[in-house]
């Protein structure tokens, strides 16, 4: 029979592996004997769940085993973020973005296109800066993208039309090898047989344009 009393009912996962959110206490109703939870979710999708209910000095109760699944796509994590970065040439390691749904789970479907842009600092991006997320592993890769002016602080920018976008971890593009000679003041004041006024200077540079200091 119920029992119109008031007390608090206390809600934990029983099992699986996810984290269980929401307010996990609810008053009975002392009307109804009714206590009734409000926003409860689970973030991690899987099989087997069960809920445990406690309230002091009475047995605890668990629920059916249920299933959380893979919801709607909702927002963008980067899973690899940028490594060697030098001026003007491709990083070595290019990044890689998951779309996901609330919960944090990998989220295969048609495919959604992602672009990315520079946040921080003075350099321009290049490279192919657009990239479809693949149906089969709900995974962008990045091809080709670089970075000219060598400087610390680079942070980029994933988005993808109503999904949460997402940021890289802040890295630094160095100097290159050395890769070109650029005229940085031209000769002037020239006469037949005199020294010129003004003599040439020449500049040592990576793919980037960045002044390389070593010889």
């Amino acid at each position: 029979n119920t029992v119109t009393s008031s007390s608090d009912v206390t809600v934990t996962v029983a099992a699986n592996k996810g984290t269980l959110g929401g307010t996990r206490t609810a008053t009975v109703t002392s009307s109804t004997g009714i206590a009734t939870f409000d926003g409860l979710k689970i973030n991690e999708a899987a099989t087997g769940y069960i809920l445990m209910f406690t309230s002091p000095d009475l047995t605890a109760v668990n629920g059916s085993s249920f299933e959380v699944t893979v919801g709607p796509a909702a927002q963008l994590r980067v899973t690899t973020q940028v490594a060697g970065a030098t001026g003007g040439v491709a990083f070595t390691t290019q990044p890689e973005v998951t779309l996901q749904d609330a919960g944090g789970n990998t989220v295969t479907q048609p495919p959604n296109t992602v672009t990315v842009t520079a946040t921080a600092n003075k350099g321009t991006l290049g490279g192919t800066t657009e990239a479809t997320v693949a149906a089969a592993t709900g995974l962008a890769t990045f091809q080709g993208l670089m970075i000219n002016q060598a400087d610390t602080g680079y942070i980029l920018t994933f988005a993808s039309t109503g999904l949460t976008s997402a940021t890289s971890a802040s890295f630094e593009v160095t100097v290159g090898a050395r890769a070109k000679l650029v005229v940085a003041t031209n000769a002037a004041g020239a006469k037949g047989g005199t020294v010129f006024t003004t003599q040439p200077v020449v500049t040592l540079q990576d793919a980037g344009g960045n002044t390389v200091t070593s010889s």
